[in-house]
């Protein structure tokens, strides 16, 4: 991050927080005030490079709403303008490590707002749209990433806030083991700091709690920065999702599903993937739009890392985003872009293609290329360009249509739904969503029966394995850390999937056996960057799945017995 050929990321951190957000109130949507409740961690004194940079952040709040609306922030009374739009630069201070009850800011509106939040200096920035303490839950899924700074590891950490005195709280790690329990006051944060990767940790209490989380400054393979989400609760999340893939001037890519259930099924544009327990994830990198399903709701999130700045040689900062569920779609939308943003201005959409046509730009007809997913033609998206820093309008002329909105412009992503505190609708039905209170994930081409598919893990290659059909899928993955392994497979002696890469991600081969006994041969043909080839297959025949991890040196070959009945 601290690289002196960053200068200009402190133009591109100011756009996160100025495209703004605007939802159509509606009349079944019973909150008629608004009330958050926040805290800036604190990314000074950072250490990376084997040096250490105290940092001077600047404060600011972004705070949209129908003009004239009254806000309260701890103690100082403001007005939202006429344009809508206040922009509130303050020394809000950062909250120290562990327990801090001065430092939490409280804000308060007589109607609905949408605020986001923004601490910034010359080489390091973060912003987190808000979500209000009417939309805080009991438990929390965190997403996180392995910082992978040069000297110093910088620590990852969680933000706790209690809504309600004697708040009990408890920090359990991926494998469920307790990390932390403590009990906050009404208007206390906690902090927890590590330098461990928190991905798939959760955050429980007895009472509504907000939840943030991040890395003070996450380096992945180039700079680094400070990032913080501020996360729904488990209970808003879905089961279905449209992942656009990547973003402008993305170099990588890294998404991450983590699953809040044990025995999750996830499919990936129809492939089913290894079974995850609660508070497992799985990682992939893709460029390409596509479908992620799952038995259970999960966590889905990217990391962008070597973004650009003009080019996609000129490497900057790692950023993040949550991709929303289906159920988190809306039917309006306002933003804008500030003066200095010069480079792109683009916002993607997703809505259902019958529909695409109904969607209007200030109220004018939409000029845009539509594609489809390729998956799933029935949803198309949009990348909207824009070269002026008015506020706009997206909005549906249908009221069964609606649309996904994400900022995703070098950088600086904003899910624009995420700070949504009314009329949430769903996109296939376009029905309201209760706000908030009860998410549609209507999708009738999901399909995990409970009762009829399970997991085996198998640990003995000499047992059978048992099969009800003739043509299965294999899916072929790593399951320890991607080195370059390599795999052949042979089916009764005959060479079918020659020289096949072992990936983190995995690849789903289809196989068609012969009734009754069939040899199954893996061959490995290297040994890869670390010893030995280690390759996962997992036989899926629609009600079965069966994994068993296999360990060879360079050459050697395991026959499994295959028995389609």
């Amino acid at each position: 991050m601290y690289l002196k050929k960053n200068l200009y990321i402190y133009i591109l951190v100011s756009f996160f927080l100025h495209a703004i957000l605007y939802a159509q109130e509606r009349d079944d949507c019973k909150n008629k005030s608004d009330e958050f409740m926040f805290v800036f961690s604190n990314p000074n004194s950072l250490k990376d490079n084997g040096r250490t940079e105290e940092v001077d952040m600047t404060c600011r709040l972004y705070i949209e709403g129908i003009p004239s609306t009254s806000i309260r922030i701890d103690t100082q009374k403001y007005t939202i303008p006429p344009d809508g739009y206040l922009i509130i630069e303050d020394s809000f201070p950062p909250v120290p490590y562990e327990y801090s009850d001065k430092n939490v800011i409280k804000i308060k509106a007589d109607s609905p707002i949408s605020v986001y939040a923004e601490r910034v200096s010359k080489f390091s920035a973060h912003s987190l749209p808000l979500i209000p303490v009417s939309q805080w839950g009991k438990e929390y899924t965190i997403p996180g990433y392995k910082d992978q700074s040069y000297t110093y590891k910088v620590n990852n950490f969680i933000d706790i806030i209690a809504l309600n005195k004697k708040t009990q709280v408890s920090i359990t790690d991926a494998k469920g083991n307790s990390i932390k329990k403590l009990t906050l006051k009404a208007g206390q944060n906690y902090e927890y700091n590590s330098t461990d990767d928190l991905t798939g940790y959760s955050v429980t209490a007895d009472k509504n709690i907000g939840v943030i989380s991040g890395n003070h400054c996450l380096r992945i393979s180039a700079a680094c920065d400070h990032t913080a989400l501020m996360l729904k609760d488990n209970s808003k999340l879905g089961s279905y999702y449209y992942n656009p893939g990547t973003s402008f001037f993305a170099n990588k890519t890294i998404h991450r599903l983590v699953a809040t259930r044990n025995n999750t099924r996830v499919k990936i544009d129809g492939k089913l993937i290894p079974a995850l327990k609660k508070g497992e994830f799985y990682e992939y990198r893709s460029e390409n739009p596509h479908v992620i399903e799952s038995s259970a709701p999960i966590l889905v999130y990217l990391l962008f890392d070597a973004r650009s700045i003009s080019s996609p040689e000129d490497s900057v900062d790692p950023s993040s985003i949550l991709i929303p569920p289906i159920g988190n779609s809306v039917t309006s939308t306002r933003f804008a872009f500030p003066d200095n943003m010069i480079y792109s201005k683009d916002i993607q959409v997703i809505m259902k293609t019958d529909k695409t046509h109904t969607l209007r730009l200030d109220d004018s007809i939409l000029d845009a290329e539509w594609k489809t997913f390729p998956y799933d033609s029935s949803v198309s998206y949009a990348t909207l360009s824009f070269s002026d820093s008015d506020i706009h309008r997206l909005s549906t002329t249908e009221p069964d249509a609606a649309f996904i909105p994400l900022l995703m412009a070098r950088g600086l992503d904003i899910s624009l739904g995420t700070a949504l505190k009314t009329g949430f609708h769903d996109l296939f039905t376009g029905k309201s969503s209760d706000c908030y209170e009860k998410q549609s994930l209507s999708r009738g081409r999901v399909s995990f029966p409970q009762d009829k598919i399970k997991e085996v893990f198998l640990t003995d290659s000499s047992k059978p394995i048992l099969v009800e059909k003739e043509v299965i899928d294999i899916f072929v993955f790593d399951n320890a850390e991607e080195d370059g392994d390599r795999v052949s497979i042979y089916l009764n002696e005959q060479l079918i999937y020659p020289d096949v890469r072992v990936l983190k991600e995995g690849i789903n081969l289809e196989v068609t056996l012969e009734k009754g006994v069939n040899i199954l041969t893996i061959k490995a043909e290297n040994e890869g960057s670390i010893y030995p080839n280690t390759a996962g297959f997992t036989f899926d025949d629609g009600r079965t799945l069966q994994t068993i991890i296999l360990h060879n040196k360079k050459g050697q070959s395991v026959s499994l017995k295959i028995i389609s009945r």
